[in-house]
């Protein structure tokens, strides 16, 4: 049926009918035009037909499927609506067995689109190509390393962001369409981290059943706080929802949250830190230690193990080290992270994020990212001791993403909504329920059980961490640190894979990161589509 799309003339017959019939799935588009040949209904679901020269000059065809999916509680009730964008590639195999992969990102709060626009998906943003956010206007462009060359995508937005959102009824104005007002009736019921891996397992049990691909091997793909739902949705998709995952990526994760909060008599989260400082300190030269190994991943070796073999005992003694030791340690600590001596001895050792961002390049008056700090900008406010910056690898790339996914939708995907599409949603964080995490407080949710306990139900599950080295919010260490304490049988280590790439939490913005990736991923899938 594609063939009959590539005529003009086939295709405006297409539209009246389906102007005549009141058909809502009506829209044509190709990756290299920006024009469509209708605008749907507004907040209706629209369907596009599309293709893209992949990298090795292969043409891949596909289909993109755009809708608001309505969440039924038990009593069949419409409780709210899921953005979701899925991209298939036409004929599927027999029985529907492409794979097929649900991807999230996280916050909570943040919708899909960073993975979709920024490495996933058959467009992405522009960026230079080392990650930098390039002048206005923004560009959306191809992606020949698309992952829809080897799996079939679909990226959900949670309630509260993208255009997601609960049902409200009379008392809210909003009927839940995607029509009325920007406002989340009793969408707290869903914020939280048993409510939001119910939400999302029933999401994609519907999906499954609403496409025919019972039979697809699933993956789930979700990035920092998506790493955490990954985790979690893989036991919870076993045990509550009969469905079985072949596989999951962990992007940038942060699988428990005691190791990415530090307190003065809490010391995991200071060791696992480390290894990125160290990392970030070496390329702005300002490692002496980590010079005097050679290359890179000699020195992060010796980062990991001084943090564990050395740090972590230095610390846990606190006041009991002894002099001598002490001023080792800390000498140690300078020599690493590139920081004066004075600032590490008034830190006692314990580098925090903001600290290092800070002082690092305090004599030049600039600030690293916190999420990509391999990045710099000026320091806004270099009177003050403290970081007093936005983050320059956070705040600056959201725009690009914000223009890129209304101009992607409304154009090229024919998918138009009154609501504003909500990149992040600060109101999901901050009224999120920790309380149905671990230990019920923020800071002490976990995620860590939930994957050992899939791994043991489904020895066939495969894992893949991936992390920047430049991340400091939540640095790759941390993952290294969280699966050692698993204690994983022996039979289930392999089936955790672990990546580093150059670049921070969006590593993917870097160019010959997000081609690495790709190429990986693919390796991870094992599934090319072309024979």
């Amino acid at each position: 049926m594609v063939w009959f799309f590539r005529f003009p003339c086939c295709r405006a017959l297409l539209v009246l009918l389906a102007a005549q019939a009141g058909w809502s799935l009506v829209a044509y588009g190709r990756a290299a035009d920006v024009a469509v040949d209708v605008v749907a209904d507004p907040g209706r679901p629209s369907v596009t037909q599309h293709d893209l020269v992949l990298a090795d000059g292969r043409r891949l065809a596909f289909t993109t499927d755009v809708a608001l999916q309505p969440l039924r509680g038990a009593d069949g009730a419409v409780r709210a609506n899921i953005f979701r964008v899925a991209y298939t590639v036409e004929p599927l195999q027999e029985g529907g067995t492409r794979p097929l992969a649900f991807v999230l990102n996280g916050g909570p709060g943040a919708a899909s689109v960073f993975l979709h626009l920024g490495g996933l998906g058959p467009w992405v943003v522009g960026f230079d190509a080392d990650g930098g956010v390039s002048p206005p206007p923004e560009r959306l462009q191809p992606n020949p390393h698309t992952w829809l060359a080897f799996t079939d995508l679909v990226f959900v937005d949670p309630v509260g962001t993208g255009y997601s959102r609960a049902v409200g009824g009379a008392a809210s104005g909003d009927d839940g369409d995607g029509n009325g007002q920007d406002r989340d009736a009793d969408a707290t019921a869903f914020w939280g981290v048993r409510q939001d891996v119910e939400a999302l397992g029933a999401f994609m049990r519907d999906y499954l059943m609403g496409a025919g691909r019972w039979m697809s091997p699933i993956h789930v793909v979700g990035e920092s706080y998506g790493g955490f739902r990954v985790a979690a949705l893989a036991r919870h998709l076993l045990t509550d929802e009969g469905l079985r995952l072949a596989g999951g990526v962990l992007v940038s994760p942060v699988i428990d949250f005691q190791l990415i909060h530090p307190r003065p008599i809490a010391l995991s989260a200071w060791v696992v830190l480390f290894p990125s400082l160290a990392a970030a300190a070496e390329a702005h030269g300002r490692s002496p230690r980590m010079d005097e190994f050679g290359t890179l991943a000699a020195g992060l070796a010796a980062a990991e193990a001084f943090a564990v073999d050395r740090l972590l005992p230095g610390l846990a003694a606190g006041d009991r080290l002894p002099r001598a030791r002490r001023r080792a340690l800390l000498e140690d600590v300078a020599g690493f992270t590139g920081l004066p001596a004075s600032v590490v001895r008034r830190r006692r050792g314990r580098i925090d994020r903001y600290t290092f961002a800070k002082e690092l390049l305090r004599e030049q008056e600039r600030v690293l990212g916190l999420y990509d700090a391999s990045f710099v900008s000026e320091d806004a406010a270099p009177d003050v001791p403290w970081f007093a910056n936005d983050d320059p690898t956070l705040d600056a790339i959201k725009g690009p993403f914000t223009a890129g996914i209304n101009h992607l939708l409304r154009t090229r995907l024919a998918f138009h909504s009154d609501r504003s599409y909500e990149v992040l949603n600060e109101r999901v964080f901050t009224q999120w329920d920790w309380s149905t995490g671990v230990d019920g407080r923020f800071g002490f949710a976990g995620a860590g059980d939930d994957l050992k306990a899939a791994l043991s139900l489904n020895p066939a599950l495969r894992l893949w961490i991936v992390h920047g080295l430049y991340d400091l919010v939540t640095p790759y260490f941390a993952s290294t640190y969280a699966v050692a304490q698993m204690h994983l049988a022996s039979s289930l280590r392999d089936n955790l894979r672990f990546s580093t790439y150059h670049g921070g939490h969006m590593f993917y913005t870097h160019e010959a990161s997000r081609t690495a990736f790709a190429t990986e991923a693919r390796s991870f899938f094992d599934e090319p589509i072309f024979e």
